[in-house]
């Protein structure tokens, strides 16, 4: 039994996994639960493919902003197969924010249209479906079996897969559902050519706790920052589930191997080293009893272990293979 519950997309993957054999293979969209396999479609779709013309009609095509999105799209085309091989929050990381590096204009506001459209996509075509939302519901159920209580359930997904149920709290923000004009995605205008998203990608953990320090001082309804700011926040046992804590690929092997002092910089190293620095407030106020961590596989169980050897807390860290976490 566990007090307290944050999870990631592995959830939402592992949920995807259960409802696959209830989407009809005649369904177009089946293929997409992957997302893999969206990228590759739409970065390699014509203009007449479906997959591409509906997240066309969200812009006023003229001549300027066909050729755009063409250069977008040639540049996200170009880095696909790393996209793939890194996972894409690891490769917006390494690609995306760096001031240094030749992005097109207005890449970053493409990808986050972009990921909120593929979400968008499935809900409309598959998870909005009676039987899948009975048997999203059942898996939510049977995720609830395992806590003391359900009100200390966060998430940094930005889907609302299973929120009906669970009622997480959305710690890096939600994507608009449906998703009807892409100035929704627009939470916040900082100055008159920077703004805020309701949902967070970034860099690494400094860059994304700089982001929630403004975010917090705004009026919004996309993210639930009780996670980071509420010091009456308890957790007890924590079971971490489908978090990848993904390395942050702005810090290089070269950089660590020329400066070895910045080796235990979790904050940089993970592109959510702020969930660790926040999970060592709580433990430092005994806040935080155990961490239960679940992995897939033993590469990942190697990075986990050495990431939290990092912090001072790791003697409260346990580790559990995922498919022991929850019964079917």
């Amino acid at each position: 039994m566990y007090d307290s519950f944050l999870y990631g997309y592995g959830l939402t993957l592992f949920v995807f996994d259960q409802i696959s054999n209830l989407v009809s293979e005649s369904n177009p969209c089946k293929p997409f639960m992957n997302i893999d396999n969206f990228w590759a479609n739409f970065l390699n779709a014509e203009k007449h493919n479906r997959i591409l013309s509906d997240f066309n009609k969200y812009f006023d095509l003229n001549d300027k902003t066909n050729y755009e999105h063409k250069i977008t799209r040639d540049f996200l085309k170009a880095g696909l197969s790393e996209i793939q091989e890194l996972g894409f929050e690891r490769w917006v990381s390494k690609n995306l924010f760096d001031k240094d590096k030749r992005i097109p204009k207005g890449a970053q506001f493409y990808m986050y249209s972009l990921y909120n459209y593929w979400y968008n996509m499935l809900h409309q075509n598959i998870l909005n479906k009676p039987s899948i939302g009975f048997k999203i519901d059942k898996i939510a159920a049977q995720i609830c079996n395992q806590l003391s209580t359900q009100n200390k359930i966060f998430t940094t997904n930005y889907d609302e897969l299973l929120d009906i149920t669970l009622r997480p709290k959305h710690i890096h923000g939600r994507f608009i559902i449906p998703l009807v004009d892409l100035n929704q995605i627009m939470m916040s205008h900082l100055t008159e050519k920077e703004f805020e998203y309701t949902y967070l990608f970034g860099t690494s953990g400094i860059e994304k706790l700089s982001r929630l320090n403004v975010i917090k001082n705004l009026t919004q309804t996309y993210y639930d920052l009780d996670f980071f700011y509420d010091s009456d926040l308890y957790f007890d046992h924590l079971l971490i589930f489908g978090l990848s804590l993904g390395r942050a690929e702005m810090i290089s092997d070269s950089f660590l191997s020329e400066y070895p002092n910045n080796s235990n910089l979790y904050l940089a190293k993970s592109v959510d080293g702020h969930i660790l620095l926040n999970l060592q407030k709580m433990y430092d106020d005994k806040r935080l009893n155990k961490i239960t961590i679940s992995y897939y596989s033993k590469d990942e169980l190697k990075y986990y272990q050495d990431l939290f050897e990092l912090t001072n807390y790791s003697s409260i860290v346990d580790y559990i293979n995922s498919a022991d976490v929850f019964i079917n």
